[in-house]
């Protein structure tokens, strides 16, 4: 056990481990390098995430992300996750903090009133599960650790994706052994990042079982589809081939395919199907991702 080690260094281990790992090898990799660092596994897969985050903030921002590394992953997943909601006041709550410190719990208070002020409203009676929309939100796709999209069980799926951006990035080590994050590109141009509109599905595409689909004009750049709650993980388990292998089928008429899961353990379902390297999560463009209510 080793807790001197910086974290940024057992971030990169961990995540280019997570990235060269088989289906339904993370957890025993996260939990052999929690016993190598005496970190627990939830905190593991936060530094990974923060690792992915300071990549797109060196894209965003170079110099503010050279002096965001100097703040722990502590501080900066907090920043992570005010950034997924509203960018612009995470953004001046990161340069306040560099300026003049604050103690963490009151950063923590401080996201979580921006939150509840962005975040989705509570369904009424009359609302049938429609939810405000987090302003300008940002989902960081990533192959390790499985991203998430913030949003309740009730939440209708057009709502969910409606004021999202999805930022998509490859895992590539450089020659230091550091992560670097690569956008890529589809046949039509980037959709990584680009403000989507965002449709319910026509008779053609529920025909495919595709529950809304992001034009950019009138290309339709990304189809989204939400798997729902099984009664058991058995189930989930024998489904997910053949949802996984729909996504890849869809392909031929959107440059990326976002499948939503119902919650994290519907997940970690999906990170154990092995259906060899051409059907990882991310590969093709084709992503599973699930919603995080908190």
């Amino acid at each position: 056990m080793d807790r001197s080690e910086p974290w940024e260094t057992i971030a990169r281990r961990t995540a280019i481990r997570l990235e060269q790992a088989g289906h339904g090898q993370h957890r025993a990799i996260l939990d052999e390098i929690a016993r190598e660092t005496g970190y627990v596994t939830s905190s593991l897969r936060s530094m990974v995430t923060v690792l992915h985050f300071l990549g797109f903030l060196e894209a965003h921002d170079a110099d503010l992300a050279a002096a965001a590394r100097s703040l722990s992953y502590i501080v900066l997943s907090i920043i992570e996750r005010w950034w997924r909601h509203d960018p612009e006041g995470a953004e001046t709550a990161l340069m306040s903090f560099l300026r003049s410190p604050e103690p963490v719990r009151t950063l923590a208070d401080r996201e979580k009133a921006a939150r509840r002020m962005n975040g989705p409203a509570e369904p009424s009676s009359n609302d049938a599960g429609l939810a405000k929309p987090a302003p300008d939100a940002t989902v960081f796709l990533s192959r390790a650790p499985t991203p998430r999209i913030r949003a309740g069980n009730h939440a209708a799926l057009l709502s969910v994706l409606h004021d999202h951006r999805f930022v998509d990035g490859a895992q590539v080590p450089d020659g230091r052994g550091q992560l670097q994050v690569h956008p890529r590109r589809g046949a039509h141009g980037s959709w990584s990042g680009q403000r989507l509109e965002w449709r319910a599905a026509d008779e053609l595409w529920r025909r495919r079982k595709v529950g809304a689909v992001g034009y950019l004009g009138t290309h339709p750049a990304v189809a989204a589809f939400e798997v729902r709650s099984s009664s058991s993980p058995d189930i989930l388990r024998d489904r997910a081939p053949e949802l996984i292998l729909r996504g890849h089928g869809l392909r031929a008429a959107a440059d990326c395919v976002l499948i939503i899961l119902p919650d994290a353990k519907a997940a970690e379902v999906f990170d154990r199907i092995d259906l060899g390297a051409p059907y990882v999560n991310g590969s093709c463009d084709v992503w599973w991702l699930y919603r995080d209510p908190t």
